[in-house]
């Protein structure tokens, strides 16, 4: 590999933004399909010749292939099917039976599949991205997104469009059909010049048939291409997604990007028209402006094939930015770059998927049982699968919450070992996550070992003793490589890497010295011994584990660790609306009564205005008129009328939106809270982010934007159509008899439909949840992704979770447009009836009651249907609140309602710990990480803890800070039970430094200081005391300084530091350091332990570490090994005995 200034001038790399424009030429994947012939053969979907019989339920589902495979039956469907929407009667049908699943549906359209879509959008932009159309006689791009996709679909919109004209034309000769049928009954001419009544109230029927036919088809049309529009638009953003830079990606928020994938997707479809804000969201995604940031400079470096490279310098020096520019993560400003072969590469934060340990480690490669098997010993794996539950079958959870930091970095460097093609393996310090014997066994077996042909690039913030066998070695300084040279050069240049603490060197030499003599013959027996022991094991170990997992394959008790998505079944229950107008702090049913009483006046109103219009009408001064009439006293009245109801119109609006936005707001922070309050081990570790993120922002915009809108329609129509059904009864008795059984059929057909159309809402909201998760992981692993060459694959994934989530829209938007239709076929059938009864009694009824009932009849063309429709598309809306509601089922922490009281300012006072038997399991059904742990420590004392990678370090914290329930046994801090102790009152006492280090996008002051607690001159000294004051004052926004979500913008070694900095602000009495310097150059992490024993000197410090001179001060030393405390005593106590743990680990450490 090559990495050469060929004009002999150095380059400059400066953090990647996204190219300009949306889609670049050479960003397409032009495949050898025709995309305009699949615009030809789209463009007419609506339009098949071959007319297809309707299959029977049995037959429909009894002759079917499996998911998936199936054909979709609107792909054959023939004109009149398609029109009255019964190629969906099979799903109603079976719907109206059973609870329908996932089998029970097929495969999208091939023509509505992201892969048509995506080139026919790729094309379309591509053509009209440098082309200029002469709109209205103004010149305007139609490089626009929103233009494009109108474009993409002009043909679908023209036929949309000629039916609305239809329908516009049919609906605007109801008024004249209407007037002919008064003049009929008036003995007038009308405008038909029609004698008979009869054929009007044909032409009325026919009219009306029409148009909502029409009308209907139309809107299935336009749902059709708002799906697909949906589709089009996830599929691109998820491509893009995969173009940005790490550097790009932190100018969004993951949030932000999943409410384009979510929210901005879903009002494309409502609103295909709406460009701007989308259209912003994504070009904004695709072209972010370059910001001041990192540069790497002058950096003249070439790397020959095969040679083992090693990368070190300080924390925020640039070697992370080195290998991202080698990687093509940096925009190359000057000079040039070559790289000849494929990558492997692990991150310097460990990407794990959430599938199984062995689908990680494969990455969508062939199995292949020999490499595996040596990859697994390799990288130390093979005793970790023998002890997990169900071996390499394991489940993993999201960003590998169920391993330990040092098994997610084995993980991953076993995926990238496993890569059976690669020339070139980039690691960025994954040794830092593991012990020294693992570390050292990792590089001897996989780096010198399995990968000693390849050409190795490896960046190192400990673990120096490695440097030796290095054939070149780095230095990074201030973006600049300040050292290029072998071993001796390098030393000689920069001494401080030979020695990590002269004060530990001299401590481990006098040990060691005093012990060699006497037990060198023993020691070299013993290490052989138990080489060859562990190296047997390995081997057993590695065999056996895919065994084992073959085993608990067809056990159907295998745990599984992120549980399937809940999903209510049946309809939606009372208690659930009763649930969402009871957040408004009312009583739901009287909300509801009260909205409804108001909405009732307010149509009583407005049938009064008719009826008094009319009234005057008949008293106007004419012949055989009382010659009393005034009409100004008939003017104000109208008048008064039309104040009170528009007034009354207004208040049920105001009242019903307040209702649902004070139920929806306090509803969101209920379940916001309960969300907070959840325990991790119980529902984060078995719930992916993307199902919370699904509800929060799928769901959560359904209950904002849809619902008010929906019951706003439901409490308009019901209270329309009561009105329009009271004012046709005053016409006739029998008209109101009539109307029963009619209503009747309204009634089953939607009770009939519910079934169906409620379920395929609940699948709808089920398979977006795949989108995000995928979108989510993809989002945390771009690098890896790509360096890693899987973009066509991750892709292909992309597109199958939203074509099985498109197939679940679509159908949810055809099962309203069946029932739709067949409720307005139904209201033609009252027209009709209603203008046969007023033309059969000419000369019974009064004129002005005809008048009115003629018109509430045509009325009722729209809303008697748009009752059903209504209650309906409001009980599909209620699934999403039904959904956010089971957040009320989630397990919350037990914060102790009968807990002690304290005073968290004197509590702790001196920071005495003891660990008394303590068993922990992190689930019921999981074994136990903590077996019987005994450990005294006395306020003040620092306790250094280490062990093997999975020993159970961590669970001391997690038992410490009460994240998991205790098993069995008791933890007492000064004496007092600490589950006697409310968690809000024993968290704060306590202070952590986390071995993932976390960061909040805001300000850098309020990332340290969240609640405004502290002086900025206070904040300024603890970064003076993590050496991190000089890095804030070069980033030139001293404290206001901006940091992105989880800290993208900074280095791994500078969260920790920040971290670092706000336990030292805390000030708390008790402070749990996990690995917190793991990715700490060793210079910086000497001053660091220097600081740590001044600072916190009269404080209790736990001090979790895999680099033995980081605890080598430390008063007590706890070694962990299978969750139990193995040795417990003074590091010179533990030096001294030849064969414990410890000493074998700070040999290790002394040689480095």
């Amino acid at each position: 590999m090559a990495r050469k200034d060929e004009d002999a001038s150095s380059y400059v790399a400066v953090p990647a933004t996204p190219k300009q424009h949306f889609l670049q030429d050479d960003a397409i994947d032009h495949h050898d399909a025709n995309p305009k012939g699949l615009l030809r053969s789209r463009g007419h979907w609506w339009w098949p010749w071959r007319y297809h019989k309707t299959l029977s339920l049995a037959e429909a589902y009894a002759q079917q292939p499996p998911f998936r495979t199936r054909p979709n039956p609107l792909q054959n469907a023939s004109i009149p099917s398609i029109i009255s929407v019964n190629w969906f009667q099979p799903v109603v049908s079976l719907g109206a039976q059973k609870i329908l699943e996932n089998e029970d549906f097929w495969a999208v359209c091939p023509q509505d599949s992201c892969d048509v879509l995506r080139e026919r959008f790729v094309t379309e932009y591509a053509q009209q991205q440098s082309e200029q159309k002469l709109w209205g006689g103004l010149r305007i791009s139609v490089s626009r997104v929103g233009l494009t996709l109108l474009w993409a679909f002009r043909r679908d919109i023209l036929v949309a469009a000629a039916n609305f004209m239809v329908y516009l034309v049919a609906m605007s000769l109801q008024p004249f059909i209407s007037q002919a049928i008064l003049d009929f009954l008036n003995d007038r001419d009308n405008v038909f010049h029609l004698s008979s009544g009869y054929w009007l109230a044909v032409v009325m029927t026919g009219a009306s048939f029409v148009g909502v036919t029409c009308l209907n088809y139309g809107v299935f049309i336009c749902s059709r291409i708002g799906v697909n529009m949906r589709s089009m638009i996830m599929s691109v953003i998820y491509e893009k997604a995969l173009t940005l830079s790490c550097e790009a990606r932190q100018g969004y928020s993951t949030g932000e990007i999943m409410t384009m994938m979510s929210v901005d997707s879903d009002r494309v479809f409502n609103a295909m028209l709406n460009e701007e804000t989308t259209e912003k969201e994504m070009m904004d995604a695709a072209a972010t402006a370059s910001v001041d940031g990192f540069r790497l400079e002058g950096v003249n470096l070439q790397i020959d094939a095969g040679s083992l490279v090693m990368i070190v310098g300080t924390v925020g020096s640039g070697k992370s930015s080195l290998l991202n520019a080698l990687l093509g993560e940096m925009i190359l400003t000057d000079g040039s770059v070559s790289v000849q072969g494929e990558v492997s590469y692990v991150s310097q934060e460990s990407w794990i998927r959430n599938s199984s340990v062995k689908d990680n480690i494969l990455f969508e490669s062939k199995f292949d049982g020999d490499r595996y098997e040596k990859v697994l010993e390799a990288t130390q794996l093979a005793m970790d699968l023998h002890a997990l539950p169900d071996g390499d079958q394991t489940e993993i959870g999201e960003r590998g919450i169920n391993l330990s930091g040092g098994q997610k970095a084995r993980v991953a460097i076993a995926r990238a070992m496993y890569r059976s093609k690669y020339d070139i393996l980039i690691l960025d310090d994954p040794l830092s996550a593991v012990d020294p014997h693992v570390a050292h066994a990792i590089f001897n077996q996989c780096i010198v070992g399995l990968a000693k042909d390849k050409t190795r690039l490896l960046v190192l913030n400990s673990h120096y003793d490695l440097l030796m066998y290095a054939d070149k070695i780095l230095v990074v300084q201030d973006g600049h490589i300040a050292g290029d040279g072998t071993y001796s050069e390098i030393l000689a240049q920069f001494p401080e890497l030979r020695i990590q603490s002269a004060a530990l060197d001299k401590l481990e030499k006098d040990v060691i010295d005093e012990h060699e003599g006497t037990h060198e013959e023993e020691h070299q027996h013993e290490a052989a011994v138990a080489v060859a022991d562990a190296a047997k094991q390995r081997i057993e170990s590695a065999t056996e584990v895919s065994r084992l997992a073959e085993q608990k394959d067809g056990d159907a008790d295998v745990a599984k660790l992120v549980q399937d998505e809940d999903r209510v079944k049946g309809k939606v229950s009372g208690s659930t609306y009763k649930s969402y107008f009871d957040e408004t702090g009312f009583d739901g049913y009287v909300v509801v009564m009260v909205i409804f009483l108001v909405y009732a006046v307010s149509q009583s109103m407005r049938i009064l205005v008719d009826w008094w219009q009319g009234h005057w009408a008949k008293n106007m001064p004419r012949d055989g008129v009382d010659l009393s009439y005034s009409g100004l006293w008939f003017g104000m009245w109208y008048l008064a009328f039309i104040v009170v109801c528009s007034l009354m119109t207004f208040g049920r609006g105001v009242l019903l939106l307040q209702s649902c936005m004070r139920s929806s707001k306090n509803l969101h922070d209920e379940l916001f809270r309960r969300v907070l309050s959840a325990p991790i081990n119980r529902y984060f570790d078995v719930t992916p982010v993307g199902r919370i993120l699904n509800r929060f922002s799928g769901d959560l915009d359904q209950m904002d934007s849809i619902l008010p809108q929906q019951y706003q329609n439901f409490f308009q129509t019901t209270s329309v159509f009561l009105g329009s059904l009271v004012v046709c009864a005053m016409t006739s008795f029998w008209v109101g008899l009539s109307y029963l059984p009619m209503l009747l059929i309204f009634v089953v057909t939607g009770l009939y439909f519910k079934k169906t159309s409620r379920e395929v809402k609940r699948l709808d909201g089920i398979s977006r949840t795949p989108v995000f998760n995928l979108f989510g992981e993809t989002l945390n692993g771009l690098a890896t992704i790509r360096a890693f060459k899987m973009q066509d694959k991750f892709v292909k994934l992309n597109k199958e979770a939203v074509d099985n989530n498109a197939t679940f829209y679509l159908s949810y938007w055809a099962a309203g447009r069946w029932l739709a239709i067949r409720l307005d076929w139904l209201s033609v059938l009252i027209i009709f009836v209603v203008s046969l009864y007023l033309v059969g009694t000419k000369g019974q009824v009064d004129p002005v009651i005809a008048g009115i009932s003629l018109t509430y009849s045509l009325m009722l063309t729209s809303m008697v249907q748009w009752v059903v429709r209504a209650a309906d598309m409001t009980d599909n809306a209620m699934t999403s609140v039904e959904r956010l509601l089971h957040f009320r089922n989630i397990p919350v922490e037990d914060d102790g309602a009968n807990a002690t009281p304290i005073n968290s300012e004197l509590w702790p006072s001196q920071g005495a710990i003891k660990f008394d038997q303590l068993c922990l399991k992190y689930r019921p059904e999981l074994p136990l990480v903590l077996r019987g742990v005994n450990m005294d420590i006395q306020g003040g004392e620092k306790v250094g803890i280490c062990g093997r990678t999975g020993a159970g370090k961590s669970s001391l914290m997690i038992a410490l800070f009460r994240i998991c329930e205790f098993e069995s046994g008791s933890v007492f801090i000064d004496g007092l039970d600490i589950q006697s102790v409310k968690l809000r009152d024993l968290r704060r006492s306590l202070a952590i430094i986390p071995q993932d280090p976390v960061l909040y996008s805001g300000s850098l002051r309020e990332n340290l200081d969240p609640f405004g607690d502290y002086a900025d001159d206070l904040i300024w000294s603890v970064l003076k005391q993590v050496h991190l004051s000089d890095s804030v004052t070069k980033w030139g926004a001293g404290l206001d300084f901006v940091v992105s979500e989880q800290g993208d913008n900074l280095s791994v070694g500078q969260r920790q530091l920040l971290c670092i900095a706000r336990a030292l602000l805390k000030d708390s009495k008790i402070v749990v350091l996990d690995e917190a310097t793991a990715n700490v150059d060793t210079a910086t992490d000497n001053l660091i332990q220097v600081t740590i024993r001044e600072t916190f000197v009269a404080k209790t410090v736990l001090i979790i570490a895999h680099r033995i001179n980081t605890i080598m001060h430390c008063d007590k030393i706890a070694v962990m090994d299978a969750g139990q405390v193995a040795e417990f005593g003074s590091p010179s106590d533990l030096l001294s005995q030849s064969d414990t743990i410890f000493a074998s680990l700070a040999k290790r450490s002394a040689q480095a």
